[in-house]
């Protein structure tokens, strides 16, 4: 199995970046990452297009992701809004406003129909779309609520926050199922993972925890990083995961195994947000170090080309610890995971891009990355506004 190597970079963002996406869609021509500079940057594969910076939020920009349709983007932020953007270079939006406090992440149902919040207010509100309409909120956290996703089928909605719970709901009935009370720290990210019989959070505890959807038992307990545990992310076929930490690491673990793959080496700081691309073939990754990092996943690295007028961008890249710029990066990586394990296209990007510029940032190609370990043993498992009432 190959190591992760770095592929490409984008540079635009002014602070730390809080949140990476994908487009759906093959070959791969979107990303969107969000920051605490209050702007979200739309990132296009292809180079003879530019990149999107995308403006209206009046505070840091804690979330951002893209509609499963492709169609809308979706963003929470420290304003206490939700805006709905439209992922061109108009970049219309619409403003969502119901929360009283922060609002920590934003997530579609899959059929596009209902978009869950998570709020410093201590509520989970669902929205209806394509109406924009407030539905209703869920009420039950003691402290703030970081995180809150819907199972596939958008019956089941799980929660997350600083209460240490992560909170199991039906969405029809507003009702509280279960207090998963297992953390000893802040709950950071709650997601369903697979076919939604799969619970998985991580934790300012260090540690990643995956329950039975049904049963309501713990599954498999990880400690997983040496700080807090920032991000979780689950691969399309339900068998790996991705993490990323405070640490400054990054991790792929083998869920079937309950082992750990990679560990992965780069960020100079804090790594806030991991994230896979739908089908997997790629993941990425962004940070405290003001760096989004793309890594990729597939059979064999595509070298890009450098002119010969920038050697030394070259051997800077190569390095992969010092950047010729303070701007915020997204960088992307290759490695084979989907040779093991293939659940749909295989993902490629839109084009293979010469050194160029774009946009509001610069997207370069890159020859090697990062240095990623993978350990010969692992740990056991064990602005029209619509508002709420």
């Amino acid at each position: 199995m190959m190591d992760p190597n770095l592929e490409r970079t984008f540079r635009g963002h002014k602070d730390t970046v809080s949140s990476v996406a994908f487009a759906p869609g093959t070959p791969m021509k979107q990303l969107v990452s969000a920051a605490s500079d209050g702007c979200l940057m739309l990132w296009n594969f292809k180079p003879q297009l530019r990149a999107f910076r995308f403006l209206g939020h009046r505070g840091p920009v804690h979330h951002a992701e893209f509609a499963p349709s492709g169609q809308l983007i979706a963003s929470a932020s420290q304003d206490r809004t939700v805006r709905l953007w439209l992922p061109n270079a108009r970049g219309e939006s619409t403003v969502l406003k119901g929360h009283s406090g922060a609002v920590r992440s934003v997530s579609f149902s899959k059929d596009c129909r209902q978009l869950i919040t998570a709020s410093d207010d201590k509520t989970v509100k669902v929205w209806s779309l394509p109406s924009k309409r407030f539905r209703c909120t869920l009420s039950g956290h003691s402290n703030w609520v970081r995180s809150a996703a819907f199972s596939p089928d958008a019956r089941l909605a799980v929660s997350g926050g600083d209460d240490k719970l992560v909170k199991l709901w039906d969405v029809a009935t507003q009702k509280h199922l279960r207090d998963f009370a297992d953390h000893d720290g802040s709950v950071s990210k709650v997601l369903f993972g697979g076919d939604g019989t799969c619970i998985a959070s991580c934790s300012a505890d260090r540690t990643i925890k995956l329950w039975d959807a049904r049963s309501y038992q713990l599954l498999q307990h990880y400690p997983a990083h040496d700080d807090n545990v920032m991000s979780v992310s689950m691969h399309a076929s339900g068998m790996y995961m991705l993490s990323s930490s405070a640490d400054s690491t990054i991790k792929i673990w083998d869920l079937r195994e309950g082992q750990l793959l990679y560990t992965l080496h780069g960020h100079q700081g804090p790594v806030t947000s991991s994230v896979f691309s739908p089908n997997g073939g790629f993941f990425a990754s962004g940070g405290v170090d003001k760096m989004v990092r793309r890594r990729v996943l597939a059979r064999q690295l595509r070298h890009a080309c450098f002119s010969i007028a920038e050697p030394h961008l070259c051997a800077l890249l190569q390095s992969s610890t010092i950047y010729p710029s303070s701007l915020a990066q997204v960088m992307v990586w290759r490695s084979n995971l989907d040779s093991l394990v293939q659940t749909g296209p295989t993902e490629e990007l839109e084009s293979t891009p010469r050194p160029s510029e774009v946009g509001h940032g610069t997207v370069r190609g890159a020859q090697s990355g990062a240095p990623a370990s993978r350990p010969r043993t692992a740990p056991a498992p064990r602005s029209t506004s619509a508002g709420a009432r």
